[in-house]
This record gives structure tokens, C-alpha cells and sequence, in this order.
């Protein structure tokens, strides 16, 4: 198993939870979703706990919990993707669920 020392740029993560959650629905094996949730769920917690209530730091350490590790605050380079993609995957999920819903009534 590998594992990351220190922390991670905000945007790898948010390309990640784009990624896990669509190999999920292509594979249907859950568990990408599950890993990326795990770290949605982080993200969800820390939010308000930031330097900068409401925005998460450039670098983060989901393993450790560590949303504090950086002054750096920025909607741009290396954060985009965080902000882009965590909105994109959860309204994947919700589209996902109507259309199976849907397609179990007719």
C-alpha cells in the first residue's frame, strides 16, 4: 500500500473525487467511491474549521486530518480542481440515483 507523506495539493483531490467516482459507476465496484467519499466527508468537517472558514488551504493531509497546514488560500492554480470537481462528482451521484430510480419504475 502506498502512502503519502506530508501533505497534497487541494487539486490532486478534487480531480480524484471526479475520477473514483465515475471508475466507480463504470465498474460498479464501490470501493472508489468509498475512498473518495472518506475524504469528501474530511473535507465536509473541516470546512468551517479552516484559517479561512468556508475554503480549504493549497495543501492538505486528508490521512492525518490536517486541513491547517498551509496560509495559502486560493480558488486558482492548485485548488481548481477541488472547487470544480467535488460539485461535478456530487451531482454525477444525484443524476445517477434519479435515472436508476426512474429506470426501476418503467
Amino acid at each position: 500500500m502506498q502512502k503519502q507523506d506530508g501533505g497534497v495539493l487541494v487539486a490532486e483531490i478534487g480531480s480524484l473525487s471526479l475520477e473514483f467516482t465515475r471508475l466507480s459507476q463504470l465498474t460498479g465496484d464501490e470501493k472508489f467511491f468509498d475512498a473518495i467519499q472518506r475524504i469528501s466527508d474530511l473535507f465536509e468537517k473541516s470546512q468551517n474549521k479552516t484559517r479561512l472558514p468556508g475554503m480549504w488551504p493549497v495543501v492538505v493531509s486528508p490521512q492525518n486530518e490536517g486541513f491547517g497546514l498551509a496560509d495559502g488560500f486560493t480558488l486558482g492554480a492548485m485548488a481548481d480542481s477541488t472547487y470544480e470537481y467535488l460539485p461535478k462528482a456530487c451531482v454525477s451521484n444525484l443524476f445517477l440515483f434519479i435515472f436508476s430510480y426512474a429506470d426501476d419504475r418503467l
